[in-house]
């Protein structure tokens, strides 16, 4: 079972008024900089419902895997761990 997440998120992206445009990639993309740049993180971990398709295109882009499912197959769970300095 996984751990429930510290930080989360509310709203669908994919539901914005921004659908289509790239919104959510760049807000994503910069909340991950950041929290890896700080040293806040060195694991991110994302949950999403299955009707919530653009959250996964969002998560892919970003390199996100998936690593399970949870709420008895309802909700995907992703990770993004950081790279190591010199590599790839």
């Amino acid at each position: 079972m996984a751990a429930p997440f510290a930080g989360r998120t509310s709203g669908n992206p994919s539901a914005s008024s921004g659908q289509r445009r790239g919104l959510a990639t760049e807000g994503a993309e910069a909340l991950v900089a950041w929290a890896f740049e700080s040293h806040w993180a060195r694991l991110i971990r994302a949950r999403t419902t299955r009707e919530e398709l653009g959250a996964m295109q969002v998560l892919a882009k970003l390199g996100f895997t998936l690593i399970g499912t949870a709420d008895d197959g309802r909700a995907y769970l992703f990770e993004l761990e950081q790279r190591e300095e010199g590599k790839s």
